[in-house]
């Protein structure tokens, strides 16, 4: 399965996707793939490289709805 990769430093990502079970994650990556929507992978090391988290470039309409019932990190997350 392809993964693509964002380039972080010009692009800013617009959906972080919050503790999500790895099937999940799966079925959305497949979706994102599709659509050929670019996203980044976060896998946590320290439990088995599991994938935690993912991020995509910014979405628009009919794309926004791949994250229904994902809980999203918000505006109120990201202040600090």
């Amino acid at each position: 399965m392809a993964r693509y990769e964002m380039d972080v430093e010009s692009t800013h990502p617009h959906l972080v996707l919050c503790s999500a079970p790895e099937e999940k994650i799966e079925k959305l990556i497949d979706k994102l793939e599709f659509r050929g929507i670019k996203f980044s992978l976060f896998r946590e090391p320290d439990i088995g490289n599991q994938m935690t988290a993912i991020a995509t470039v910014p979405l628009k309409g009919k794309d926004r709805k791949l994250f229904k019932g994902f809980k999203l990190l918000g505006k109120e997350e990201c202040m600090t």
